[in-house]
């Protein structure tokens, strides 16, 4: 192999690497600018679901989004406490049902996951 063939070579190959780093890097970090302004969503959402749910007018949404905006960063202190115990138990429970299942089944509960799921996110 020729000189030119090796450092088109190593071009090509630091090209790749240096691409695949920086996609890794920028899906880490859209990730967490999501998770953030997902955050910051919640009580926005909330509140706009009790809007619709509950026909609020518009003095009383705002007084809900106020007191929702107010009271998350309690709510989201208590929640960080007691995710872990709950992500836990649900990992015990999961892995009893599924020891009852056949994999027939198993597959649609995952399938049944996976649309309760995207559901959930939009």
């Amino acid at each position: 192999m020729g000189p030119r063939i090796l450092i088109a070579l190593a071009c090509t190959a630091s090209l790749a690497t240096g691409l695949g780093l920086g996609v890794a890097l920028d899906r880490a970090l859209a990730e967490r600018r999501r998770a953030a302004l997902d955050h910051e969503a919640k009580p926005a959402r909330a509140a706009s679901y009790l809007e619709r749910r509950l026909d609020l007018d518009a003095a009383q949404t705002d007084r809900v989004r106020a007191i929702l905006e107010a009271r998350w960063p309690k709510f989201e202190e208590i929640m960080n406490d007691v995710r872990p115990r709950l992500r836990a138990l649900h990992v015990e429970m999961d892995a009893e049902i599924r020891a009852l299942l056949r994999p027939e089944q198993a597959a649609k509960l995952e399938e049944l996951r996976r649309r309760e799921f995207c559901e959930e996110k939009r």
